[in-house]
Parts: structure tokens; sequence; C-alpha cells
């Protein structure tokens, strides 16, 4: 009887670990398709082409800022500045973000951090079919194609980095709490809780939306789970969620708040972009880079920035895979995600915004019409399907479709059927990683002569430049001013700096020649004296500048020597959180004229300027706690659940 024991004990652990080394195998394979599609190309140095790109990751430069000097962070370098932390629209304080950008800068932690975005939902997807404990051929297929649908390509073609990053937020939330509804937890809870934190800090807005007006059907779900009568506590863990999400997400939110009124968004009503239904469901399987160069794009709104394409493969299994399911909980999540997918489809297509439009409530209108980029709801729209189809995969390969012997099954069906299988399912893969290569493909156009242009602007006086916006990402990475070449949202209280230079192919109006290159590019010196970067105006006679001593960002030192005095003015936007000291003595700053403007005496003056918000080292350390909170909590409870066990 020992013997058989002792048998049977050594024969499970050598079945489990086959089955963890399987699964290692399983997981490399997968991080080697991630690489050799996206690892390999955003290495940190290839980034894609487009304007939003430096709209996007321009406030990555804050980690730079921050190893710099510390005084300089909460600033920004660009269109007359403004506070960092007030960024909504780009992602740099979600926790991928900072990490990348510590390490290595924020051109390459940038770039990383799209690359991670493919990485964590690729790895997100694999996690929730490894739960449902789904068919090993559906699995790897599903972590795929997640990775590599059109939903994750949404606007790359010009360089919005936060999209794939909050899509790939959004749905890690989404397992996660599909995960704790099938088995509650505290520590799954806090793990909740950071994913949500993460989701609020992804930048775009319109994932953390898409999520809001879900959330009634993740709710029906619990509900046909018995999640309120399995779990009575659900009300602490779900405390502890929106605790942990919004001390995470008070660094951004809480500077938002302090500086509401400042920015605003275009909400044109006429500039919703949107498609018919139809659309839609047609651009489900259209291969974008097939149909840039066919008479079929010009058929429909915008198909090559917002497809969603995964192929017809993958729809085919989502339609068809109900009838092979077998176990509740796929069927009822199978109706779940179909749901969420039409819901989606109708959302994407505009009508909701159209009908809302109509009712005429100015404020309801405003925010309606800021959605500008509806049709970006796609994505759970191409996540619903694809989950619909991993679904259909797995009760593929693990129906009986025609009742043979156990034997026959084993030896002739099973395997044709998976060969079949695995042939349609990387013929797919192949089709969606040949889709996203269209916009892989395009990087910055970083002309040889840009090394030449930013040391010949190095070597000019301090002042804002106009350039291309293939510029852009040369010039922030060399602290060089940018006046309206790149702005999140509209600065609504302020104007843009006039520019001391311009780079451009084109003749300038008011400007000498200070160098001209190759293919007609002349970088030219304004003659507006309004565009000097700090000058002093005395009460008569003509302004004096100053010597600028050191200028990033947030922190300034001047030099200024006039003979009777004057009114300093510095082009940065004059927020009341500068501060300012005038030969070591404490001054305010004026407030209301534009830019920064302080009264200086007569004679050679130091004058130091600084932007401390008094709101960011305290809404960094409710951060921080959120992160202690649900990172020592987790350790806690692990801990306490080992002891329990022994």
């Amino acid at each position: 009887m020992s013997q058989t024991i002792k048998q049977s004990s050594t024969d499970a652990l050598r079945t489990h670990h086959l089955q963890r080394n399987l699964l290692l195998i399983e997981l490399g394979g997968l991080l080697l398709l991630w690489y050799a599609i996206f690892g390999s190309r955003w290495s940190g140095y290839i980034v894609p082409m487009g304007g939003e790109y430096a709209r996007s990751m321009h406030s990555f430069y804050t980690w730079d800022y921050l190893l710099a000097c510390s005084e300089c962070a909460w600033w920004s370098n660009i269109i007359g500045g403004y506070p960092n932390f007030a960024e909504l629209f780009g992602s740099f304080v979600h926790p991928l973000s900072i990490v990348n950008s510590m390490i290595w800068g924020a051109v390459a932690g940038s770039s990383m951090t799209v690359a991670m975005s493919f990485l964590l939902i690729m790895f997100t997807g694999w996690w929730f079919a490894y739960e449902l404990n789904v068919h090993v051929i559906a699995r790897i297929w599903y972590a795929a194609a997640v990775m590599l649908g059109g939903h994750m390509m949404s606007r790359l073609e010009v360089g919005s980095i936060g999209m794939p990053l909050s899509i790939a937020s959004a749905w890690l939330f989404i397992v996660l709490a599909l995960g704790y509804i099938h088995s509650p937890s505290r520590i799954r809870a806090l793990v909740i809780g950071i994913a949500a934190g993460a989701l609020l800090l992804s930048g775009q807005g319109y994932m953390q939306f898409a999520i809001a007006l879900s959330f009634p059907l993740w709710a029906w779900y619990a509900y046909t789970q018995q999640l309120f009568v399995r779990h009575p506590m659900l009300w602490r863990d779900a405390t502890w969620v929106a605790v942990i999400a919004l001390c995470m997400a008070a660094p951004i939110y809480v500077s938002s708040v302090f500086t509401s009124g400042l920015y605003d968004k275009e909400t044109e009503i006429s500039g919703i972009f949107n498609m018919s239904i139809s659309q839609i469901i047609v651009n489900l399987f259209i291969d974008d880079f097939d149909v840039v160069k066919s008479n079929v794009y010009n058929n429909f709104a915008y198909p090559w920035a917002y497809s969603t394409y995964i192929g017809v493969t993958a729809f085919v299994f989502a339609v068809a895979g109900y009838q092979w399911l077998n176990d509740h909980r796929h069927k009822l999540l199978y109706r779940t995600f179909a749901i969420m997918s039409v819901c989606a489809v109708v959302i994407a297509s505009g009508y909701p915004n159209t009908w809302l439009i109509q009712l005429e409530i100015q404020p309801l209108t405003n925010f309606v019409a800021g959605l500008r980029y509806i049709i970006l709801f796609n994505a759970f729209l191409a996540l619903g399907i694809l989950t619909m189809a991993m679904l259909g995969i797995h009760g593929l390969l693990t129906t009986k479709l025609i009742e043979w012997p156990a034997a026959v099954q084993r030896v002739a069906w099973v395997p044709i059927k998976a060969i079949l299988v695995i042939a349609l399912l990387i013929s797919n893969v192949h089709s969606m990683s040949r889709f996203g290569h269209n916009w892989l493909d395009e990087i910055n156009r970083y002309e040889p002569q840009v090394v030449d242009v930013i040391n010949d602007i190095k070597a000019q006086p301090i002042g804002y430049i106009h350039a291309p916006d293939w510029l852009a990402i040369p010039l922030m990475s060399n602290n060089i001013k940018i006046s309206e070449m790149i702005f999140s949202w509209w600065m609504v209280q302020y104007k843009f700096p006039p520019p001391a230079y311009v780079f451009s192919n084109e003749p300038q109006q008011g400007f000498e020649v200070i160098k001209a290159y190759t293919d007609g590019w002349v970088l030219y010196r304004t003659n507006n004296p309004n565009a000097v970067y700090a000058q002093v105006f005395p009460n008569k006679g003509q302004a004096t500048p100053c010597t600028i001593d050191y200028a990033l960002a947030g922190m300034v030192d001047l030099t200024c020597t006039t003979e009777s005095g004057g009114l300093l003015v510095v082009l940065e936007h004059d927020m009341p959180e500068w501060r300012a000291t005038v030969n070591t003595q404490v001054v305010q700053p004026s407030v209301g004229t534009g830019w920064i403007s302080l009264n200086v005496p007569a004679g050679t003056s130091t004058i130091q300027l600084r932007y401390q918000p008094w709101y960011i080292i305290p809404s960094l350390i409710i951060g921080i706690l959120g992160w202690s909170l649900a990172v020592g909590g987790i350790i806690w409870l692990s801990i306490k659940k080992k002891a329990t066990r022994a």
C-alpha cells in the first residue's frame, strides 16, 4: 500500500513538473513572438512617425527633468509652459511609463512603453484563457490575437502612444475583475485596485469612459454568478479597489482640479469621427494595407486610422462557436461578450452622440462633442469578438462533432481537427501581423542634417522655435523650447509664445536667414522684439535682453542689467504657482498679463524663477500611499494565507 501511494505521489509530481515546463515553453514562445514583431523594432530607438507622437510623449520628459533637477520637473518646456501633472492626454504617470522613462530616458522609455503595451495585453489574454481552462491551442491563439489585432493599432499611424497602453490597461482591468467574480478574494481585490489605478493613469480617456459605460454589464454578469450572495464582504473589497485606484491617480487628478479651466478640448460637433454600423463591421475584415492602395479606401470614413481588423477566421469562430460550448460558465461569458460587442458597435457608430446632441443641453452637448474619436470604442468590439472566438475554438477542440468510437476519435479525428484549426489560426495570426506592419514600418523622419540643425539652434540665444513635427523630439531632447508645434489640449487663457526662430522649407516674412541646409530647409531668426525670451522694459527707452544662466522647464535663472530698472517679462505662462527671487529677495510675479512679469531695480540683478505648486508633493505622497497599501496588503495577506495553511 505504501509503495502504491509513493508511486502515485511520484507520478503526480512528474505530471506537475511536466505541466509547468509546458507552460513555460508556451509563454516563452509567445514572448519570442512579441519580440520578433514589437520588441526588436521598438527597442527604445525606433518610434512611430506622426504628429501625435511628440504630443503624446512630451510629458515623459518630466522624469528626465526630475533626474536633472527636482525643482524643474513640474513645468513643461513647450508652448510657453504649463503644469506637467495636469496632462490628461498623455500617459507618463502610468507605472510602465515611469519605469521605462526613469531607466532609459524619455524617448527610449516612451518607445519601450508602446512595445510593452502589446506585451501586457498578450499576457493578459493568455492569463484569462488559462484561468478559464481553455484548450492550449485556443489559449495560444487568443494571446497572439489580442496583441496583433487592429484594435491595438488604432491611431498609431499618427503616433498616439496612449491608445495601445490604455486599451491594454482596460483589458487587464476587465480580466482581473472577471477573475474576482469567479473566485473572489482580498488579494485579487488589491490587484484590481492597482489595475484600476493604472487604467486611470493610462491617458486619452476613451477606454476609461468605455469601462464606466460597461459597468452595468459586468454587474449583471456578477449577479448571474451569485457574487453578491457568495461574497457578502464585496463592499469592503470594492472600497479598497476605489481607495487604491484614486490614491494612485492622485498626482494627475489633483493637479487637474487645481488647474481646471486652463485647458479645453476641440469640441466641434462637426468634427466627431464615427462610422456607420455597416462600415464598422466591414472594417473587421479589411486589411488596411490593401485598402489604402485601392478605390475602396475612398468609400469609408477614416478606415486606415480606426480599423479593428481581426480577419474572417476569428469572426467565423466567434459567430459559430456558441453551438460547440458545453460549459455553463463559458456559455454565459460568450453571451456577455456578445452583448459587449453589440454595445461597442452602437456607441462607436456615433448614433447615441447624435441623439444626445439633439437634446440641446449645453454641458451634455460639450461633453459629447469632446468625444471626437468615439470610433475608438471599436477596441471593445474587436476584443469581444476575439474572446468569443477563443471560447468557440475551445468548444470545437473539446467537442465530439462526429459520434465515432473513442479509439477512432483519439487516433484520427482529434489530430485532424487540431491540425485544421491550427492551420486556420496561423493564417489568421499572420494576416493580423502583416496588417500591423503597415504602421510599424512608419518611423520618425530623422533627416541626416538634424544634428547640424540642433547644434546651430543651441548656438543661438535661448528662445522659442517653430519647426516641423518630425523635428520636435530632437528639439525636446536637447531642452530647446518649442512654440505652437505640439500641444495636447488648448490653453484657453493663454496664447502661444512668439517664435524667435523658425526652421522651414518655405520663405518666412519678417525673419532673417541664419543658415541654409539641403533640400531647401532654412533656419531663420525673427526680427520681432517681443520674441526675446527674457527682457526688461524700462519706463523709457528700449528693452534690454537678460542673460539666461539656466532655463529648463520650471527652473529659470537670469542676470539682468539695466540703468533705470523696469519690468522684467519672461516668456513663460504666468500661473500663480511661480515663485521668484530678485537678488535673494522673495518677489511674487504678477498674474494676469499672460507672461511672467516682475519689477527689477537698476543695476545688475540676479533673478531666480521656480514653478512650485504646493499640491504636487502631497499628491505624490498620496500616490505612493496607494501603491504601499496595495503592495503591502498583498504581501501581508499572502503571508497570512501561508501561515493559515501551515
